[in-house]
């Protein structure tokens, strides 16, 4: 991932602004809100999202809205909108799955 698309993912999680990403191995785009980039125990970095909805339709009837997380290293490219989204209540960058954050909302 290029030094440009991390600025953007950073400037995306600090507005709190929806993103359109594509993702390794998935024929189409989610819409996600970016939490923030975390490392796991094992030094993999992450990018923690809500995601709106799956890439495909199909997929949407199988899975719900939802908190996900995904290795930086497989989104292919990511947008931002110019919706703002609201942090989930239920977000809660302390809990264990977060070992180490890069920064967060």
């Amino acid at each position: 991932m290029d030094h440009d698309t991390l600025e953007l993912i950073e400037k995306a999680v600090r507005g709190k602004r929806v993103c359109r990403a594509a993702f390794e191995e998935e024929e189409g785009s989610r819409l996600v809100h970016p939490y923030g980039i975390f490392r796991t125990r094992k030094g993999v970095f992450m990018l923690a999202v809500w995601q709106e909805n799956s890439y495909n339709e199909e997929m949407d009837k199988a899975l719900t809205p939802g908190f996900r997380n995904f290795p930086l290293n497989s989104c292919e490219w990511i947008e931002v909108t110019d919706r703002i989204f609201i942090v989930n209540r239920q977000f809660n960058p302390e809990a264990n799955i977060y070992n180490e954050w890069v920064y967060h909302v």
